[in-house]
């Protein structure tokens, strides 16, 4: 057992499909069950549920998991401290999925740029996910988002005082559907307008976003029993498929001539936010916040913006 086998077991978690974690982790599938297969036969038992679609973690994967965050978390400390020395120091950088395009990836390369001596690791997870693993120290930057919705349902992480943040950008929700959907011909289209149709969703993991698209039909008196898919990408294909429709930005989505993106009538956004620790930051932290600033010219975000987490 080595390292790469504990990160390649908590990503294929927090991503629940191999697919995805191979796609985070820039493997290859085939690597990625590889190394799980590896991980179980020297435990000498199944970390993971294959039985349904989304994979799911084991009983004696959900035991394991804790020790194997403590494990990485513990093994980057002890990389970056071994690093003082050799004048080489990292920054542990858990992102939100953002699909084909990764609008950070710019602020990141010039970052690296301009400190040379800084190395960053990335990896992706949920927004949920990422919240705790800043509350607990164990990464240092995080990049999440959280939806703003009608009548000011829930807060940003700007009142939160565990964590200091800044909004990067906001992006619009769009209603996808295929290009071949009777609502494709529409300029705009409402809630009410898709009630009859099957809502794909991402995976369940997604909790914060789930809960803001069920506090969101009940505003509008509808019920919301989606279809779930195990990836972002697998629900955009679902939607080419005209199985039904989602609710997404364009920065999540694989660019495609089979879907087309419609502006909603009740319109919401997604506010992508950098957030760090408000204790125990390190410097490093503190140097990418505030280089994050100024490269998006933005400012801590301390308005009075109401969102529901994402």
């Amino acid at each position: 057992m080595d390292i790469d086998h504990l990160k390649c077991f908590l990503s294929v978690a927090g991503c629940g499909s191999f697919q995805e974690s191979a796609f985070q982790l820039n493997m290859a599938q085939s690597t990625v069950s590889k190394k799980i297969m590896q991980l179980e036969t020297e435990l000498g038992c199944t970390l993971f549920d294959r039985s349904k679609k989304k994979i799911s973690l084991s009983e004696k994967g959900i035991k394991l998991l804790p020790y194997a965050r403590l494990i990485v978390s513990d093994y980057q400390r002890m990389i970056d401290a071994a690093g003082t020395s050799a004048k080489q120091s990292k920054l542990l950088i858990g992102e939100i999925y953002f699909g084909s395009t990764n609008p950070v990836l710019g602020l990141e390369t010039a970052f690296l740029k301009r400190f040379p001596e800084i190395s960053l690791e990335c990896f992706g997870d949920t927004t949920s996910s990422l919240i705790e693993r800043i509350a607990n120290h164990s990464i240092d930057v995080a990049i999440v988002s959280s939806i703003s919705v009608p009548l000011n349902m829930g807060k940003s992480f700007a009142h939160d005082p565990r964590f200091r943040s800044i909004s990067l950008m906001k992006s619009p929700y769009y209603a996808v559907l295929s290009t071949r959907h009777p609502l494709a011909d529409k300029s705009l289209v409402s809630y009410k307008d898709l009630a009859r149709w099957r809502f794909c969703a991402p995976y369940r993991s997604m909790t914060v976003y789930h809960d803001a698209m069920k506090k969101i039909s009940e505003m509008y008196g509808l019920s919301y029993y989606p279809q779930f898919f195990s990836t972002i990408r697998e629900t955009q294909r679902a939607v080419e498929q005209n199985l039904g429709f989602t609710i997404m930005t364009e920065q999540a989505l694989e660019k495609s001539d089979q879907i087309i993106l419609i502006p909603l009538k009740e319109q919401i956004f997604r506010d992508t936010q950098l957030i760090i620790s408000a204790q125990q930051t390190s410097p490093n932290s503190i140097l990418f916040f505030h280089f994050a600033q100024e490269y998006f010219h933005c400012i801590p975000k301390c308005d009075s913006l109401e969102s529901q987490s994402n």
